[in-house]
């Protein structure tokens, strides 16, 4: 689905640090045992296993498929903000979930809606408002048929939530 598989040791380093970062500050995320495959400014691929992921029909948790679906979304963002040195506090503001198909394997989100354009958009209004919004969408796929499509609109503060975390 990407043109270009081969990576940069920087690029995969920062994978790695993307990956290490999500799972350091949300620790649900280490249950699913999810792995960074692909990053680019404007798009990421990340994967999962069916276990522990799975439920009593042995087919993906709908579940898991949310939480991956956000977090492609959430990592492309916070990715670029980290590449480009912005400040900002990033959260999901809403999100949609259509469920098409049982995800009956191992199962991928990718998320390829982030264009230069939109992104610069995002951030320019960020940096003139202290606060920006963006919809970007995240199709999930098991056994290369798509299983699921998450829409996310995410949102990009100035200032912390918590201000003692």
């Amino acid at each position: 689905m990407f043109k270009d598989n081969i990576l940069s040791e920087t690029l995969k380093e920062k994978m790695i640090k993307l990956e290490e970062y999500i799972k350091h500050n949300i620790p649900l995320t280490n249950f699913i045992n999810f792995t960074i495959k692909e990053l680019t400014y404007n798009s990421i691929r990340i994967t999962a296993p069916l276990k522990p992921n799975d439920n009593h029909y042995g087919t993906v948790f709908g579940g898991s498929l949310a939480i991956l679906g956000i977090l492609a979304g959430w990592g492309l963002i916070h990715f670029n903000m980290t590449e480009e040195n912005i400040n900002g506090t990033l959260v999901i503001k809403e999100g949609t979930m259509k469920f098409l198909r049982p995800a009956l394997s191992d199962f991928e989100a990718i998320n390829r809606s982030l264009p230069t354009e939109i992104w610069n958009d995002f951030k320019h209004e960020f940096l003139e408002k202290g606060r920006a919004k963006i919809r970007i969408k995240t199709e999930l796929y098991s056994k290369g048929s798509l299983a699921a499509v998450h829409e996310g609109t995410y949102v990009m503060l100035s200032k912390p939530i918590l201000e003692n975390r």
